[in-house]
């Protein structure tokens, strides 16, 4: 197995606000999206980091994202708002609406902003986690294009439709679950396929209804070629209950693409090099002394993580995770040692380096 090489993150920072920037990305978004991208790769989230720069330089070369746009409030209360991200990067109309909801929570206590029009936005938890530095709870939930189908069903009609909650703590971590609806999020499948691995075989549903773990099967049925797709969480059928996770995948769907006016997932057309769907997102902002003193809810935020960790271990491992420890860990080892990449995704960067002419990052 070949060595990843580590860059350090300001450089893969630098690098993709100059790979934005030369593609008439206004400043401030190529630094909200480079800032999000980040986030993933410092801990250790690699299926939505820098890996993904090359997906958006096409979707903006091709015009499917839109460079020349306006967010805008399309409507607003003292509590809620909706917003249009003018069918450009995700990355900058996630901020703006989180940004807002922080804002009306700080005024009114908690707030949600609903998003329209937008893109993938990398890791929900980013959005989230704004949150915590307010004393707040963070929530960001989205949909995407087509990829997971229902339970007794052969063709996709929900997106991976992940869910973040971000939760302040004291003296622990803060906890920050970020997970999709699905088996696994796309970028798990991409890495896959990348290192040339097959999946489990229960994550795919094929075309005659049997399961099946070859990634790139599932990528043809992404396109639109034929039947199959992801599986809910839960997996296949009732008996792993993956009707639950089909169902929180649908409820985050309504949520979003619905609640905003958006196209939901079921009527989008297949995905292809020159298009993009339109997806929607929803942010929320809880303010926790709107309920009780924030010193004392992170205290008890933080027995509940202590006593959960400190409870029985099962037979063969020493240490109990709770969502967002270890990422929290990754974090430290990354901002000193640097972030390593996949020898293809180092052959992608070269390719933007030499297309955009600006500097490769520098090896850490």
């Amino acid at each position: 197995m070949v060595t990843p090489k580590r860059f350090a993150d300001l450089e893969l920072h630098r690098f993709c606000t100059e790979a934005l920037s030369k593609l008439k990305v206004p400043d401030g978004e190529a630094q909200s999206t480079a800032d999000a991208l980040a986030y993933a790769d410092l801990r250790g989230i690699d299926s939505h980091g820098i890996a993904h720069l090359g997906r958006y330089v096409r979707a903006i070369r091709s015009g499917a994202y839109a460079v020349e746009r306006e967010i805008v409030v399309v409507h607003e209360t003292p509590s809620t708002a909706l917003i249009d991200g003018g069918h450009g990067l995700g990355f900058p109309a996630a901020v703006r609406s989180m940004e807002l909801a922080i804002t009306k929570a700080e005024a009114v206590g908690s707030s949600w902003v609903a998003t329209r029009n937008s893109h993938h936005f990398g890791a929900a938890g980013y959005y989230a986690s704004m949150a915590l530095p307010h004393d707040m709870i963070g929530i960001c939930i989205t949909n995407a294009g087509p990829a997971v189908v229902p339970i007794f069903g052969l063709r996709a009609q929900i997106g991976t439709n992940p869910i973040a909650i971000a939760v302040p703590a004291d003296k622990e971590p803060p906890y920050v679950l970020d997970m999709a609806t699905s088996v696994k999020a796309i970028g798990k499948i991409e890495i896959l396929i990348r290192d040339g691995a097959e999946a489990p075989s229960d994550w795919f549903l094929q075309a005659d209804g049997s399961t099946g773990g070859d990634p790139q099967r599932f990528i043809s049925a992404l396109h639109g070629e034929g039947l199959g797709g992801q599986l809910p969480l839960g997996g296949c059928g009732e008996q792993t209950s993956g009707y639950k996770g089909f169902g929180l995948g649908l409820g985050i769907e309504i949520l979003s693409s619905i609640l905003t006016g958006n196209v939901a997932s079921p009527f989008m057309p297949p995905r292809r090099a020159d298009y993009a769907p339109a997806i929607a997102h929803l942010f929320g902002a809880i303010r926790v002394d709107a309920f009780r003193p924030a010193a004392e809810f992170k205290a008890d935020v933080d027995r509940i993580l202590a006593q959960i960790k400190a409870s029985p271990k099962a037979a063969g491992h020493d240490r109990i995770w709770v969502a967002g420890e270890k990422e929290h860990v990754i974090l430290q080892e990354r901002r000193d040692l640097g972030v390593p990449l996949h020898t293809e995704v180092v052959q992608e960067l070269n390719t933007i380096a030499v297309d955009l002419d600006i500097p490769l990052p520098e090896i850490k």
